[in-house]
């Protein structure tokens, strides 16, 4: 077992880490008390802060998670609001060894103890108790300053003056798409996601063994897409893929956005971009628009999210807007709103809390076959939050 020189009781301690990492005893703090813990490690480690409610328990057998982060190399420094009186940390290792020094110190509650200044370095993370004033939230969440706390833009735009008579999901046009369906099919496991490239001039025609790779291809279409997506256990990721058509390697249960990062001579994608499961569209980047517009969104399996409010502004010959929430396989619509001729512009409350797993779309039930000059612009505004947090 590694010797440690204890620095504050239980909290606290200097030595190396093997394997196993770091659990402390069932620590007593003082209810809402502000514990101020700075870590130095020599690896990356994974830090957790559990809350102990239950007073008769001396083990941690009713241990709930309060606080969770994966902390790389180097030094880690954070103020929580305890709201309870018991508490326990724990140090999972990433290495089979490593150097660590924790100190925590449990401050008393005033006022100004967990204000800092509006430009502070200082992270904002979940159960951090730290007051920013003067901020602007919203914008804050723009510019990603906040770790795990997420603005989402749920965007969707159509502009075909032909649309069928068949609803459609947002950003998914008639002409193109053949034998794939328009309206999109809520999936509840991972599916194995293909692309399709209808341009030649999207297919990128580099080799892998040019410096740097496809470095050397002609084609003045797509080369390169981004593309982020909800993976089968309902994780947030993004791959990187090669224009062209084919398997892209990744299973997912929603695509968020696919879009260009880089093309030939064109600037953009000559033809409209398929990603697909079968019929079942996930995106569809239109021809010379560079990036997907297809109004869906899934909420992370380790995420929560506030539907704040939806944007709307078009012209049609009075297509109607559905918003739908799909919840474990089974739909039901939200928000129903028409556009017409004369321009539709408005800002509707959702005020809806989304859960794990469930799924936001726009379909558009279309008055007629064909409208000329057909222009729907959706945004829906969320704020995606972290499971486990007091805010």
């Amino acid at each position: 077992m590694p010797k440690f020189s204890a620095k504050v009781p239980e909290l606290s301690f200097i030595g190396t880490l093997t394997a196993n990492g770091f659990e402390s005893m069932v620590t007593t703090v003082s209810g809402h008390s502000t514990l101020n813990t700075s870590i130095k490690t020599s690896n990356e480690i994974t830090f957790r802060i559990y809350i102990v409610p239950n007073l008769n328990d001396t083990t941690g057998s009713s241990k709930t998670l309060f606080y969770e982060k994966t902390i790389p190399t180097g030094n880690f420094v954070n103020k929580f609001n305890i709201k309870y009186n018991r508490v326990i940390y724990e140090i999972v290792n990433a290495t089979a060894s490593n150097s660590i020094c924790m100190e925590t110190r449990i401050d008393k509650q005033n006022q100004y103890n967990s204000q800092t200044f509006v430009n502070s370095p200082l992270t904002k993370v979940a159960n951090a108790d730290t007051i920013f004033n003067s901020n602007s939230f919203h914008i804050d969440l723009i510019r990603n300053i906040y770790e795990n706390f997420k603005k989402i833009n749920v965007l969707g735009i159509n502009s075909d003056a032909t649309n069928g008579t068949n609803d459609y999901t947002l950003g998914t046009s008639l002409s193109g798409t053949g034998t794939y369906q328009r309206i999109h099919s809520v999936v509840q496991t991972g599916v194995p996601l293909s692309i399709q490239c209808v341009s030649a001039d999207d297919v990128n025609n580099g080799t892998i063994g040019a410096n740097p790779p496809y470095s050397d291809a002609t084609n003045i279409g797509a080369r390169k897409f981004q593309m982020v997506y909800i993976d089968e256990l309902g994780v947030r990721q993004s791959v990187e893929i090669l224009a062209g058509t084919g398997v892209i390697g990744v299973s997912a249960l929603c695509v968020e956005r696919i879009f260009l990062t880089e093309s030939g001579s064109s600037g953009t994608n000559v033809g409209d971009v398929f990603v697909f499961n079968g019929t079942n569209i996930f995106a569809q980047m239109k021809a010379g628009e560079g990036s997907s517009a297809n109004a869906i969104y899934r909420v992370p399996a380790d995420r929560q999210a506030v539907m704040r409010e939806i944007n709307i502004s078009g012209y049609s010959n009075g297509d109607m807007v559905k918003v739908i929430l799909n919840t474990n396989g089974s739909n039901k619509i939200v928000g129903k709103f028409l556009i017409n001729t004369t321009g539709t512009s408005l800002i509707y409350n959702l005020d809806g809390l989304l859960t794990a797993g469930e799924t936001v779309m726009v379909e558009i039930d279309p008055a007629s076959s064909t409208g000329a000059d057909t222009l729907i612009n959706i945004n829906i505004n969320i704020y995606e939050t972290p499971l486990n947090n007091t805010f």
